[in-house]
Order: structure tokens, then C-alpha cells, then sequence
């Protein structure tokens, strides 16, 4: 049985419509994590990490040592980490929850083990201490979804 035209016609748009839903959902939505790129950020990379931030919004100059404490969840784990560490810090709960749908301020992605931080200047400026603690847990989420993906996919 053969479609009509306008069958057809509706199909397409259908398709077209869903395919930019995808992409959307890919580079600024909920699929980020699994995306290469992030649009929008400026980034820093360090020997064993990539921050992502938006540079004059965010102050880094606070941020603890990140390859000091990547080092110490892997020697905590005794594993090492696949690729580097993608840090994720949003200026605004807007752009923190479309990313990852929580509003708590620390979130490991799973697949690539990315992690996501909402910028607070209070946790940034003032709690230095808790802010190490935090990430260094997340670090330890994202070691040990780097090292279960990679097994998945490779073995």
C-alpha cells in the first residue's frame, strides 16, 4: 500500500521535528553529558581535568586544586581515570537543572562520569573546606562511571 502525499509530507515533518528535539536535548538540554562539546562555556584544562565556567561570572580563584584531589580518588579507589575529568560549573539553577534536572549543587552524570557544580559564591569563597569535600566525592562517582562505562563498551 502506497501513502499519499500529504501521509508522507506529515511523516517527514514528524521526523524532522523529532531529529530537533535530539539535538537539542544534545547540546543544551538533558543529553549533554553525553555530548563532546559544551556550548557557551570558556574551559581550563589542567594536566587530568577539563572545567567548563563562564568566565566573569564565576570566580576560580577558590576553586581547590582539582589534579590534587583526582589524585587522591585514585589512589582511594586504586583505579585510575579513563579520560580526563569534565567539570561543569553553572553560573545559574536555570541552566544547572536543564542540564541535569536537580537543583542540588553537586551531580556526577553517569556514561562519561561528568560532573556538574552549581557556582555559589558562599561554597566558593567561604567554605573552601566543604567545596574540596564534595567534589572529591563526585570525583569518586565519576572514577568509578568512567571505569564501568569503559568496561561496558569495551568488553
Amino acid at each position: 500500500m502506497r501513502l499519499n502525499s500529504k501521509t508522507r509530507f506529515i511523516i517527514k515533518l514528524l521526523i524532522i521535528g523529532l531529529v530537533l528535539i535530539v539535538l537539542y536535548l544534545f547540546f543544551w538540554g538533558r543529553l549533554n553529558f553525553m555530548c563532546p562539546w559544551l556550548i557557551g562555556f570558556d574551559k581550563i584544562e589542567t594536566e587530568s581535568s577539563v572545567i567548563y565556567y563562564h568566565k566573569g561570572e564565576v570566580d576560580l580563584r577558590k576553586f581547590p586544586k582539582v589534579d590534587s584531589l583526582i589524585v587522591k580518588v585514585e589512589n582511594f579507589h586504586n583505579l585510575k581515570f579513563q579520560r580526563k575529568v569534565q567539570i561543569v560549573i553553572s553560573s545559574n539553577i536555570k541552566e544547572h537543572r536543564r542540564f541535569n534536572g536537580h537543583d542540588v549543587k553537586f551531580v556526577t552524570q553517569p556514561f562519561w562520569g561528568r560532573v556538574y557544580i552549581l557556582y555559589s559564591r558562599e561554597y566558593f569563597e567561604t567554605k573552601a573546606g566543604a567545596l574540596c569535600s564534595y567534589l572529591q566525592h563526585e570525583l569518586s562517582h565519576s572514577i568509578i562511571n568512567q571505569n564501568i562505562t569503559n568496561s561496558k563498551l569495551t568488553g
